[in-house]
C-alpha cells in the first residue's frame, strides 16, 4: 500500500537498575561533625572534671591533739561547697567543711591508740555528684606521756588509817592498769588498779610512834601509755593524844593496906608507863600492857 506507513506501539523493556554511593574520608569526618554540634544543640552534659583529694596524716601521741590538713582541686574547674572526711583504721574520726575556694576549715583529731595507723580523707560535695578519696597513709602513733602524783595527809597521829591516793594523767586519754605504792626504800606496799578517773588508792595504818612516814607511787604503764613514777610525798606523824581513866577502889582504907590503882588509856596502841602519883608524891608505875 503505497504511501501508508504502519506505526507500531513501542515498548520499553523497563530492567532494574541497582547503583552503589561510596562516602569518601573527607565526607565521614563530616558526618561525625554534624553529629557533634547536633549532641551540643541538644544539650549534651559536658565531661565532668576529676576531683583530686591530698591528705597526708601528721604522726603524734595517744592522747594528744593532732591537726588534720587536706587540699581538694579540680584542674581549672572550681571546687564545689563540701565536706571533707578523715578517717582512721577504716572509721571515721572527723569531719570538716570545705567552701567554695577550696579552703578546708581546720579541726583536730586525737589518737586514743599507739601503733601506725592507716589514715585517708574523702571529699563529697554538696549536692553529692562529686566525689574524691585520697590514697591511704599510715601514721605513726606513739604511746602516751603520762604523769603520776600521789597525795596523802601532810599531818598524821600514831597508829591511825591514812588513804594514799595516785593520779595517773596522759591527756585526752584514760590509762589502765595499776599503781604500786611503795616506801622511799623500795619496800612495796601494796598495788592498786586505776579507776575511772585514772585514780588508784591505798589505806595504810601510820606508824605507833611520831615519825616522818614517806611513799611514792609507780604506774606501770599499758598498750596505749607510757609508765611513770610519783614524787616522794611526806606526812608528819605526831603522837595521838592520849585518855587516862583511873579506877580507885571504893573505901574505907585500912592505914597499911594496899589497894589497887586501875589505868585505862585511849588508845590502846599506847606504850610505856604510867606514874601514879598521891599529891606530889609518886606512889609507883606501872608499864603499859595493851592499853
Amino acid at each position: 500500500m503505497r504511501g501508508r506507513r504502519q506505526i507500531l506501539p513501542y515498548r520499553r523493556s523497563m530492567q532494574s537498575v541497582r547503583s552503589t554511593f561510596h562516602v569518601g574520608p573527607l565526607f565521614t569526618g563530616s558526618l561525625a561533625l554534624i553529629a557533634m554540634l547536633l549532641g551540643m544543640m541538644v544539650g549534651a552534659a559536658p565531661a565532668q572534671a576529676a576531683y583530686v583529694i591530698t591528705f597526708t596524716p601528721a604522726g603524734g601521741s595517744v592522747g594528744t591533739a593532732i591537726p588534720l590538713t587536706a587540699s581538694v582541686s579540680s584542674g581549672s574547674v572550681g571546687v564545689g561547697v563540701g565536706t571533707v572526711s578523715y578517717f582512721a583504721s577504716g572509721t571515721k574520726v572527723a569531719d570538716a567543711a570545705i567552701d567554695g575556694a577550696g579552703t578546708v576549715s581546720a579541726i583536730n583529731w586525737t589518737p586514743l591508740a599507739a601503733g601506725s595507723i592507716p589514715m585517708y580523707a574523702s571529699y563529697a560535695s554538696a549536692d553529692g555528684t562529686q566525689v574524691a578519696t585520697s590514697v591511704v597513709t599510715n601514721a605513726a602513733i606513739v604511746k602516751a606521756t603520762t604523769t603520776t602524783t600521789l597525795s596523802m595527809p601532810a599531818n598524821a597521829k600514831t597508829g591511825v588509817t591514812v588513804t594514799l591516793k595516785a593520779t595517773v594523767a596522759a591527756g585526752s586519754y584514760l590509762p589502765t592498769g595499776s599503781v604500786t605504792f611503795t616506801l622511799p626504800n623500795g619496800t612495796v606496799l601494796a598495788s592498786s588498779t586505776l579507776g575511772a578517773k585514772g585514780e588508784a588508792t591505798l589505806n595504810v595504818q601510820m606508824p605507833q610512834s611520831a615519825t616522818t612516814y614517806q611513799a611514792r607511787a609507780t604506774y606501770k604503764g599499758d598498750a596505749n601509755a607510757n609508765g611513770s613514777t610519783s614524787e616522794t610525798e611526806s606526812s608528819m606523824v605526831s603522837v595521838t593524844g592520849s585518855v587516862i581513866d583511873l579506877t580507885v577502889p571504893a573505901g574505907p582504907y585500912a592505914v597499911g593496906v594496899p589497894i589497887t590503882l586501875t589505868a585505862t588509856l585511849s588508845p590502846i596502841s599506847l606504850t610505856g608507863s604510867v606514874t601514879f602519883s598521891s599529891g606530889s608524891t609518886v606512889v609507883g608505875a606501872q608499864a603499859i600492857a595493851n592499853g
